[in-house]
Protein backbone atom coordinates (compact mmCIF):
# COMPACT_ATOMS: atom_id res chain seq x y z
CA UNK A 1 0.00 0.00 0.00
CA UNK A 2 1.09 3.45 -0.56
CA UNK A 3 -0.08 6.85 -0.19
CA UNK A 4 2.41 8.61 -2.77
CA UNK A 5 3.43 5.51 -5.24
CA UNK A 6 6.84 5.62 -3.68
CA UNK A 7 6.84 4.61 -0.34
CA UNK A 8 5.82 1.04 0.29
CA UNK A 9 3.90 -0.53 3.80
CA UNK A 10 1.06 -3.18 4.65
CA UNK A 11 -2.37 -2.44 5.36
CA UNK A 12 -3.08 -1.27 9.24
CA UNK A 13 -5.17 0.40 11.63
CA UNK A 14 -7.00 0.57 14.68
CA UNK A 15 -10.31 -1.72 16.15
CA UNK A 16 -13.70 -0.24 15.65
CA UNK A 17 -15.79 -0.54 18.24
CA UNK A 18 -16.08 -3.62 19.40
CA UNK A 19 -14.30 -5.30 17.11
CA UNK A 20 -11.87 -8.37 18.06
CA UNK A 21 -8.02 -8.49 16.13
CA UNK A 22 -9.21 -10.63 13.50
CA UNK A 23 -12.16 -8.61 12.80
CA UNK A 24 -10.12 -5.30 12.29
CA UNK A 25 -7.21 -7.42 9.99
CA UNK A 26 -10.21 -8.26 7.68
CA UNK A 27 -11.69 -4.75 7.68
CA UNK A 28 -8.33 -3.28 7.37
CA UNK A 29 -7.24 -5.38 4.50
CA UNK A 30 -10.43 -5.20 2.40
CA UNK A 31 -10.79 -1.20 3.27
CA UNK A 32 -6.77 -0.71 2.24
CA UNK A 33 -5.67 -3.30 -0.13
CA UNK A 34 -9.58 -4.35 -1.64
CA UNK A 35 -8.40 -8.12 -0.37
CA UNK A 36 -10.35 -10.61 1.24
CA UNK A 37 -8.34 -12.72 4.18
CA UNK A 38 -8.49 -16.46 3.31
CA UNK A 39 -6.72 -17.48 6.26
CA UNK A 40 -4.62 -15.62 8.80
CA UNK A 41 -2.07 -16.94 11.83
CA UNK A 42 -1.33 -13.98 14.73
CA UNK A 43 2.60 -13.71 15.04
CA UNK A 44 2.44 -11.51 17.98
CA UNK A 45 1.69 -8.48 19.20
CA UNK A 46 4.06 -5.41 19.54
CA UNK A 47 3.89 -2.19 22.15
CA UNK A 48 5.34 0.76 22.27
CA UNK A 49 4.80 4.38 23.50
CA UNK A 50 5.03 7.56 21.31
CA UNK A 51 7.76 9.74 22.57
CA UNK A 52 7.14 13.24 20.94
CA UNK A 53 4.81 14.90 19.48
CA UNK A 54 0.63 15.21 19.41
CA UNK A 55 0.53 11.59 20.20
CA UNK A 56 3.67 11.79 22.78
CA UNK A 57 2.91 9.24 25.40
CA UNK A 58 0.26 7.63 23.88
CA UNK A 59 0.73 3.57 24.27
CA UNK A 60 0.39 1.52 20.48
CA UNK A 61 -0.20 -2.14 20.41
CA UNK A 62 0.49 -3.79 17.18
CA UNK A 63 -0.54 -7.21 15.90
CA UNK A 64 1.05 -8.66 13.15
CA UNK A 65 -0.50 -10.90 11.50
CA UNK A 66 0.52 -13.53 8.20
CA UNK A 67 -2.36 -14.27 5.69
CA UNK A 68 -3.38 -15.38 2.62
CA UNK A 69 -5.52 -13.15 0.96
CA UNK A 70 -7.67 -13.09 -2.60
CA UNK A 71 -6.97 -9.84 -4.13
CA UNK A 72 -10.31 -8.20 -5.82
CA UNK A 73 -10.43 -5.25 -7.96
CA UNK A 74 -8.84 -1.96 -7.17
CA UNK A 75 -10.12 0.85 -6.15
CA UNK A 76 -8.70 3.46 -4.14
CA UNK A 77 -10.49 3.37 -0.72
CA UNK A 78 -9.71 6.28 2.45
CA UNK A 79 -5.93 7.42 2.22
CA UNK A 80 -4.49 4.22 0.21
CA UNK A 81 -4.20 5.52 -3.61
CA UNK A 82 -1.65 3.09 -4.75
CA UNK A 83 -2.00 -1.13 -4.40
CA UNK A 84 1.07 -2.72 -5.64
CA UNK A 85 1.87 -6.38 -5.76
CA UNK A 86 5.30 -7.22 -5.38
CA UNK A 87 7.61 -10.40 -6.54
CA UNK A 88 8.39 -12.46 -3.57
CA UNK A 89 12.03 -11.78 -5.00
CA UNK A 90 11.51 -7.97 -3.69
CA UNK A 91 9.45 -7.92 -1.01
CA UNK A 92 12.61 -8.77 1.63
CA UNK A 93 14.00 -5.55 0.17
CA UNK A 94 10.63 -3.46 0.46
CA UNK A 95 10.15 -4.33 4.05
CA UNK A 96 13.75 -3.57 5.25
CA UNK A 97 13.43 0.17 3.96
CA UNK A 98 9.81 1.23 4.50
CA UNK A 99 8.83 -0.41 8.33
CA UNK A 100 10.67 0.65 11.11
CA UNK A 101 13.62 -1.44 12.59
CA UNK A 102 11.28 -2.21 15.80
CA UNK A 103 8.72 -3.81 13.40
CA UNK A 104 11.11 -5.44 10.70
CA UNK A 105 11.95 -8.95 12.96
CA UNK A 106 8.23 -9.61 12.51
CA UNK A 107 8.09 -8.62 9.17
CA UNK A 108 10.71 -10.66 8.15
CA UNK A 109 9.64 -13.71 9.91
CA UNK A 110 6.33 -13.69 8.40
CA UNK A 111 7.53 -13.49 4.74
CA UNK A 112 10.18 -16.26 5.23
CA UNK A 113 7.26 -18.46 6.36
CA UNK A 114 5.32 -17.83 3.22
CA UNK A 115 4.27 -20.13 0.71
CA UNK A 116 4.94 -19.27 -2.59
CA UNK A 117 1.59 -19.06 -4.56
Amino acid sequence: MSRDGDNWGLPGGRPEGTETWYETLCREVMDEACANVQEARLLGFNRSRCVAGTLESLVLVRAFWQATVKLAPWYSVFEMPFRRVFPKSEVRQILLKFHPNGDTPVLLRAFDETRDH
